[in-house]
């Protein structure tokens, strides 16, 4: 049973539970149907200022330097605006796994280069 992730209308409300900085936090609610058919509603959090997304900015960071590209450049290559590429560079939005991929192509990486220099472990 599969659930889609969306932005919680209370996103403060299990703060409590997680002693967590809630600006640090993307609180998000996982609904599926249950077996009963009745929607239900689980919350999930990512912590954004995990060791790993933090490996993961500056890894994103140094490849991009290393591939001679400023951030308009790499927003160019990837269409979207400069802004964009920064927000996820200084830890403001995360990437799904799918622009991650996108940004990993742009800088001609693979994502497993990405995740291996991160020392991110997977699989």
């Amino acid at each position: 049973m599969g659930g889609i992730a969306t932005p919680s209308r209370d996103p403060w409300k299990t703060l409590d539970d997680f002693h967590l900085d809630e600006n640090s936090l993307d609180i998000y609610h996982i609904d599926e149907v249950g077996l009963d058919g009745f929607l239900l509603s689980y919350p999930w959090v990512v912590d954004r200022q995990r060791p790993e997304y933090e490996r993961l900015r500056t890894v994103l960071r140094e490849l991009r330097r290393e591939a001679g590209l400023n951030q308009t450049e790499l927003a160019e290559r990837l269409r979207v605006r400069q802004e964009w590429v920064s927000r996820y560079e200084v830890g403001e939005r995360r990437l799904d796994v799918i622009e991650l991929v996108d940004v990993a192509n742009a800088l001609g990486v693979t994502l497993d280069d990405i995740l291996e220099r991160a020392s991110i472990r997977h699989g």
